[in-house]
């Protein structure tokens, strides 16, 4: 599989980012106060939640060809290390629609 040239270099580094965040368990620091923390706690579960899908979306908005199957391989094998960098990998590769 080719590599294509990303336009979408954003995705590319808020994905690389994500992944050596929490492969060194770099937390961000929690602001002070209650309502800090309560609007910061939806923040980081909004995160979390989205961090897993970055394959998925990134098929999306590239308009992938094999959109579905990445979805499928990042729902059932995502939850691996393995399985997230293929679909991520596959996600990234020049099979676009144009």
């Amino acid at each position: 599989m080719a590599m294509k040239e990303s336009s979408y270099w954003i995705a590319d580094a808020y994905a690389a980012v994500v992944l050596t965040r929490s492969l060194l368990g770099i937390t961000l620091p929690e602001p002070v106060g209650k309502e800090a923390s309560e609007s910061s706690a939806l923040q980081n579960i909004f995160v979390k939640m989205k961090e897993p899908c970055i394959p998925t979306l990134a098929a999306n908005s590239n308009r992938h060809r094999n959109r579905t199957a990445i979805g499928m391989l990042n729902l059932f094998l995502g939850w691996t290390l393995f399985g997230w960098l293929v679909a991520l990998l596959w996600a990234d590769t020049d099979n676009c629609e144009n």
